[in-house]
């Protein structure tokens, strides 16, 4: 599982449209960099609000890791899965897996279902 998101990143910073090698908007560190403020759900303005750890506002790396990776990653990221993909998102099975994007296109569309399933599973849910 670790090998297609380590591909990924490094994929991506080799393509044009990214920003760099390693430099891509990746939610999961601007979460991190929301701490407290993190109620769950990623928005908008949590996505425009520049901070250290906001990568869809910053070029290059967080100031400080974001958590201590274990051997599985470690070896997915020295030996990355060859792959066209250069975006991913949480799938809508709810077991940790994700959907692999080549296209901004394909990204969009899993971010429109994932985001669709999301707020039909919480209506009704009180907040």
């Amino acid at each position: 599982m670790h090998g297609l998101p380590a591909a990924i990143t490094w994929t991506a910073g080799s393509k044009s449209s990214v920003r760099g090698p390693l430099n891509g908007p990746i939610t999961n560190v601007t979460i991190y960099g929301l701490g407290e403020q993190y109620d769950g759900d990623i928005h908008t303005v949590d996505l425009r609000t520049d901070g250290p750890y906001n990568t869809y506002t910053r070029a290059g790396l967080p100031p400080t890791p974001i958590a201590l990776a274990g051997a599985a990653v470690i070896r997915a990221t020295a030996r990355p899965e060859r792959t066209d993909a250069i975006y991913f998102v949480a799938s809508t099975k709810g077991d940790g897996s994700h959907i692999f994007s080549a296209t901004l296109e394909q990204h969009n569309a899993a971010v429109a279902a994932y985001v669709a399933h999301q707020r039909k599973a919480n209506q009704g849910s009180p907040r």
